[in-house]
């Protein structure tokens, strides 16, 4: 009986290790800009996990090969990217001189069909 336990148990955790390799990355990507339209270069965006304070691990490409920084820091054009896990996070924006604004619970999932 003890070794079925350990069996079970051993495949429990392969189940649970191919289920998160497996998990479908999705690319977001947004402009950020001020009030008055401009964009905003240099801004610090950190991105977390929904309603808590751990940081996503984010991926520079779908393939999941390389981690990205987090925070992250927009372009000369106010945009910023990443490839993440399905799921839902909060996105703050920040820099000197602006107000910092959270997006929460911003939604990143494959394409829908209607």
């Amino acid at each position: 009986m003890k070794r079925f336990a350990i069996l079970l148990h051993i495949l429990v955790a392969s189940l649970l290790l191919v289920s998160t390799v497996s998990a479908t990355v999705y690319r977001y990507e947004e402009t950020v800009i001020d009030t008055r339209g401009n964009a905003l270069k240099n801004a610090t965006v950190t991105i977390k996990i929904a309603d808590s304070t751990t940081l996503a691990t984010i991926y520079t490409s779908s393939a999941e090969t390389t981690v990205k920084a987090n925070p992250l820091t927009t372009d000369s054009s106010g945009r910023f990217w990443f490839y993440v896990s399905t799921g839902l996070y909060d996105i703050t924006v920040e820099r000197q001189g602006i107000t910092t604004y959270t997006y929460e619970d911003v939604v990143v999932a494959g394409p829908t069909s209607d």
